[in-house]
């Protein structure tokens, strides 16, 4: 549940596992590279493709997070 500003009232998003995964490991600033070192430790070790994959997924799910501002990113 996210609360919004300006609309005086709560938005529900729906978070799977990784994403909470995510916040927890971004809960202080860390480069996204560290984020994706730390997440990998959460899945099997894999091959090339599979590590192509891993990346794809932890951007979808970085992006789902962004868009629903529940997670910011700073320069």
């Amino acid at each position: 549940i996210i609360p919004e500003l300006f609309f005086n009232g709560y938005r529900e998003v729906v978070l799977d596992e990784i994403c909470v995964n995510l916040i927890v490991l971004a809960e202080h600033e860390i480069p996204y590279q560290q984020l994706l070192t730390l997440a990998q430790g959460y899945f099997p070790p894999g091959d090339t493709n599979e590590d192509k994959s891993f990346k794809e997924l932890i951007l979808l799910k970085m992006e789902y997070l962004i868009t629903n501002k529940i997670l910011f990113v700073v320069e």
